[in-house]
C-alpha cells in the first residue's frame, strides 16, 4: 500500500502511512514542523556556533519526501552557507508520488522548485555538489546498516515515532550515532519522549528541551560537549 498524500494545517503536504496509522510530518503544519525543529532550532542553532571556515557536515535519518533536505539547501544558498548533507533512507518514495507534493507551490517556496527537483533527480550513492553551497550524498539504507566512519556537525533524527517505529529508538542506535558526532555536534528531532532522552544522555549528550513546533509542547536538542 503506498502512503496517501494528506494536507496539514499550514497547507502543505504530508504523507499518511496506512499500516502504521503514522504521517511523515506533522498534520498540523509539515512545512512549520520542518522549519521550528530542523532549520530554525538545528541548522541556524548549529551555523550560529560554527566558528570554523569549514563546509558544515549534516546526517539526516529518513529523507522522506526530501522536505529536510530541500528547506537546508534553500538556507545554504541564502546564507551562503557551505553545507554536506548525507540522508539515509531505506525506503526510497516513487518519483511519481513526490511529484504530487505541493511544496514548490506554496507562495514563500515556489522560487525553489528547481532545488527541490535537484534533490530528488540526484542519483542515489555518490555526492552531488548541487550549487556553490550545497553537496547531497543520499544513501538508500537503513542507519544501523550504515558503517562509514563520518563525522557530522548536526544530525537530524526525523524517524517515526517510537511507538510506530520502536527499533529506531533504542538505546542502541544513540550509542552508534555519538560515534559520528565530534565535540559541539548537535543532534535534533521533534520528539519528546522520556526515554529518548535518556538515551541521548547515557552517551554524555547535553540535552535540551526546547519548545516544540504548532501542535507539539516540546521538542529535543542534544550537544556533545
Amino acid at each position: 500500500m503506498f502512503p496517501e498524500l494528506k494536507v496539514t494545517d499550514d497547507g502543505s503536504h504530508t504523507l499518511w502511512v496506512a499500516n502504521l496509522d503514522e504521517t511523515y510530518h506533522s498534520m498540523h503544519g509539515a512545512l512549520e514542523e520542518a522549519l521550528h525543529v530542523f532549520i530554525d532550532n538545528g541548522l541556524r542553532h548549529r551555523s550560529d556556533t560554527l566558528n570554523e571556515n569549514r563546509p558544515l557536515h549534516i546526517l539526516e535519518i529518513g529523507l522522506g519526501t526530501g522536505l529536510n533536505a530541500w528547506l537546508s539547501y534553500i538556507f545554504a544558498s541564502k546564507n551562503k552557507l557551505k553545507i554536506t548533507y548525507t540522508s539515509l533512507e531505506p525506503n526510497p518514495l516513487s518519483n511519481d508520488l513526490l511529484s504530487q507534493l505541493n511544496y514548490t507551490k506554496l507562495p514563500s517556496l515556489e522560487q525553489y522548485k528547481t532545488y527541490f527537483e535537484d534533490i530528488h533527480k540526484a542519483t542515489w550513492g555518490p555526492s552531488h555538489h548541487l550549487n556553490n553551497y550545497f553537496s547531497l550524498r543520499k544513501i538508500d539504507t537503513a542507519l544501523q546498516r550504515y558503517r562509514e566512519e563520518s563525522h557530522f556537525d548536526l544530525i537530524f533524527y526525523d524517524a517515526f515515532a517510537p511507538s510506530k517505529q520502536p527499533e529506531m529508538w533504542e538505546a542502541e542506535i544513540f550509542q552508534e550515532l555519538a560515534k559520528h558526532m565530534k565535540s559541539g555536534s548537535v543532534l535534533v528531532s521533534y520528539c519528546a519522549q522520556g526515554q529518548f532522552r535518556r538515551n541521548l544522555k547515557a552517551q554524555g549528550l547535553l540535552v535540551e528541551i526546547l519548545e516544540g513546533p504548532p501542535g507539539k509542547k516540546e521538542m529535543t536538542r542534544a550537544t556533545r560537549a
